[in-house]
């Protein structure tokens, strides 16, 4: 007869939390998803206990990482990740969907509200991989592994005629979304209770864990909760607003009385009231989008906004538009000052390149 020695784990999985604190520097927030798992009933990823929405923080935390904020400084805020072609499309459908879009003007999004409310509104993602072979072993790595980067709007939808509206983004916002389980198998690094330290590799005193060893830690003790982390809601203070049409409902366009202006001297004055009605034209030889908007809005600076209404037509660059292109053109009114000031800031660094051939 032959026997074999088994050995057995050298680590108590309970016992994590606390080695994860003892990190330099502490993996805190780590630890503290890991309470929360071990502390709450027991439950199974999708069937989740309820969701921890005031650990992760974006700024104070996540971003402080430096390949957390790599990819957001040069894939979300470099590539406007939050209004791609397919972010704008998801957008337009997720608003379409949901059946809001009738009678006279309205608001969406409300990026003030619970993190965990918005995320069913969520309408662009990013999942974010980790690796242990090449990750730091850290607080990011011990929190979250791998983890969701998700994308909620806020603005307004004004009725245009007809089934037509315009949909306008002020503000977007961006958070963390992961499921913390322990389902299927992802080693968690060589933990040594001893030494209170953890490795990749594998030595003397130093124990693999894995995720099964936490399903196995809930069979045994009853309790043990899968749930969603939610960070909070950052607002991406380099998304200016933009706008894009959507289908709904019979709208009823307003028209708000004309308000009396400031004169027109004043740099931050408004422009002479425009008829609040939608209006279309088409490009003339000699047309450029700063006097289209010095024509129609009484302030060549707007024209911006004539841009973002038109995109579709005008391409992602404003000289790229061509005569005979139909344009759309809403009423001033329309706009709130947060676009009008937006507009204004963004005028002086493109008017150069935004001549119509």
């Amino acid at each position: 007869m032959v026997f074999v020695e088994v050995q057995a784990k050298m680590v108590d999985v309970a016992k994590i939390p606390s080695l994860m604190r003892a990190q330099s520097p502490s993996w805190g927030n780590a630890a503290r998803l890991q309470d929360v798992w071990f502390g709450n009933p027991s439950a199974i990823a999708p069937a989740y206990a309820s969701p921890d929405t005031t650990t992760i923080k974006m700024d104070s935390w996540l971003l402080t990482f430096p390949r957390a904020k790599k990819i957001y400084d040069f894939e979300i805020v470099a590539g406007e990740y939050w209004k791609t072609p397919a972010a704008e499309a998801s957008l337009r459908n997720k608003i379409e969907k949901r059946g809001i879009l009738s009678g006279g003007p309205l608001r969406f999004g409300d990026l003030g509200r619970p993190v965990d409310v918005q995320d069913r509104e969520h309408y662009q993602g990013m999942p974010v991989s980790s690796r242990m072979a090449s990750d730091p072993l850290d607080d990011l790595f011990g929190a979250l592994g791998d983890y969701n980067l998700r994308f909620v709007a806020e603005g307004r939808a004004e009725p245009q005629g007809g089934s037509d509206w315009l949909i306008t983004v002020e503000r977007v916002g961006i958070y963390v979304q992961d499921s913390f389980d322990f389902n299927g198998h992802q080693p968690l690094g060589f933990w040594n209770e001893v030494s209170r330290q953890v490795s990749k590799t594998p030595g003397f005193g130093y124990d693999l864990v894995d995720n099964g060893d936490y399903r196995d830690w809930r069979i045994a003790h009853s309790a043990g909760g899968d749930f969603i982390v939610f960070s909070d809601v950052k607002v991406i203070s380099q998304a200016t607003p933009w706008s894009f049409h959507a289908t709904g409902g019979t709208g009823t366009p307003t028209m708000p009385p004309t308000p009396t202006m400031p004169p027109t001297s004043s740099p931050s004055a408004l422009p002479p009231s425009i008829a609040p009605s939608v209006s279309e034209l088409t490009v003339r030889r000699g047309d450029t989008l700063s006097s289209l908007a010095q024509q129609h809005y009484g302030d060549w600076r707007l024209w911006p906004l004539i841009w973002d209404q038109n995109r579709t037509a005008i391409g992602p660059q404003p000289s790229a538009v061509s005569i005979g292109t139909r344009l759309r053109l809403a009423s001033l009114t329309s706009f709130s000052s947060v676009l009008i000031t937006d507009a204004r800031r963004r005028a002086p660094k493109w008017k150069n390149n935004e001549i119509i051939p």
